[in-house]
């Protein structure tokens, strides 16, 4: 027993040593004078996986992709930035994180940057990219902030703003990664999902009912938006998580 514990042990201690040395992080440019984002946990293999199926498994990959919950959470938006991290990481294009989520602190405090300016000011005062956007620490890695808090920030969405807004997006950044509200919410994040080339749904382990992911894909397919898969959010394992891929 005690050997077969040991060997346990050991198996972990390689898998966590391999997911430590994907977790260097980038270095802050030295003319930069606002304060280093805090340090993240390390890339996953899953995280890894997720992106190079959604950008990088042929050609005709999407390069705008909205993350959507099917409740209330910080998932997806977190999933978005942990997705956009991996993908800046595997990539020398440039990656564009949007903070859709209306939640003045969300991802600017993820990243660690200033949440001043971003998408509501951007879609109230049309103006250059650059003046909305922040660099993270990952040198091809930018953020779009919620940005001021607006009194309804869903009187913003409207198609044609959205149109203008995610074609100036793309014309300065090859990848954009979008964190949205959830899709039953209200027509938010359906807007977003009908002007990006794909959605992923995020779901909350032992919390997201089935009829509820059923509906939000339901309502996507008859807004014709294609559905990219989804992730499974906050999944605990009764074993090691190492052993668990072991046994995959």
């Amino acid at each position: 027993m005690s050997r077969n514990f040991e060997l346990l042990r050991r198996i972990e201690r390689e898998q966590e040593s391999r997911e430590t040395a994907v977790a260097e992080p980038a270095t802050v440019p030295s003319n930069n004078s606002r304060p280093p984002p805090r340090r993240s946990s390390p890339i996953r293999e899953e995280e890894v996986k997720l992106v190079r199926r959604l950008f990088l498994s042929s050609p005709e990959a999407p390069r705008v992709v909205a993350f959507c919950g099917v409740e209330p959470g910080y998932g997806p938006g977190l999933i978005c930035a942990r997705a956009s991290e991996a993908l800046a990481a595997q990539v020398e294009g440039s990656v564009c994180t949007v903070d859709a989520g209306f939640r003045v602190r969300g991802l600017s405090q993820y990243f660690g940057v200033e949440s001043r300016m971003g998408l509501t000011d951007m879609l109230l005062n049309p103006g250059p990219v650059g003046n909305f956007i922040q660099r993270t620490a990952k040198s091809n890695l930018w953020l779009l902030p919620c940005g001021s808090q607006a009194s309804d920030p869903h009187t913003l969405l409207k198609p044609d703003r959205l149109q203008s807004f995610l074609s100036d997006l793309r014309a300065q950044f090859e990848y954009i990664l979008v964190g949205t509200v959830p899709i039953h919410r209200s027509d938010d994040a359906l807007a977003l999902a009908q002007v990006s080339d794909g959605v992923v749904l995020v779901l909350e382990a032992n919390s997201s009912r089935r009829a509820a992911a059923q509906q939000a894909k339901f309502g996507l397919e008859a807004a014709n938006v294609r559905l990219l898969g989804a992730v499974l959010y906050n999944r605990t394992f009764p074993i090691p998580e190492a052993i668990y891929r072991k046994l995959q």
